[in-house]
């Protein structure tokens, strides 16, 4: 989902694919929204939802990229 935390639509990929930025779906439709985003020098902390699913997780990075923790929940 298109989001001002993320600027410019960047292109990600998932499962190999390009990833389509798009506006917020309407009720029934899938998309991940991009609910907070931040970095210092030692981590970058993503929270998205799949609202479709009712889930939320929070992801931590290392400045490498390695996945440092990471909780889901059902909302």
């Amino acid at each position: 989902m298109k989001t001002d935390l993320v600027p410019g639509n960047p292109p990600f990929k998932m499962f190999g694919s390009p990833v389509e930025w798009v506006d917020r779906g309407s009720k029934g439709e899938s998309y991940v929204e991009v609910r907070s985003l931040s970095a210092t020098r030692s981590k970058l902390t993503l929270s998205l939802a799949y609202p479709i699913e009712g889930v939320v997780a929070v992801a931590t990075f290392r400045p490498d990229g390695t996945l440092e923790q990471l909780s889901v929940a059902e909302r």
